[in-house]
């Protein structure tokens, strides 16, 4: 995955994200950069925690992703070998503005 050259993945919202008062799941839309190449996403989120509150609220998801759409080759080590497909997991802890 080459990962010296390209050590980090970047998920960058294109569409605001609101997350309602007790709402429990968020629709996210952005762009997701892996491997030097963007592609559009979206996904839905699980949600903890109370905004208006002014408590943290986490927010974790998973984004599925196609190793191809990102000009990422599977590995394949003869004995073991790697899925077309996999996913980049999340956990974010946001603190409301203040």
């Amino acid at each position: 995955m080459q990962v010296g050259e390209f050590p980090t993945a970047t998920f960058e919202l294109t569409e605001p994200a609101t997350i309602e008062e007790g709402a429990t799941s968020v629709e996210l839309t952005g762009d997701l950069t892996v491997h030097g190449v963007t592609q559009p996403a979206t996904f839905e989120a699980e949600v903890a925690g109370d905004a208006a509150s002014g408590d943290p609220v986490q927010v974790i998801g998973s984004i599925p992703i196609t190793f191809a759409d990102f000009d990422v080759e599977a590995p394949s080590l003869g004995f073991v070998t790697v899925e077309d497909e996999g996913s980049i997991e999340f956990s974010l802890q946001l603190q409301p503005g203040q």
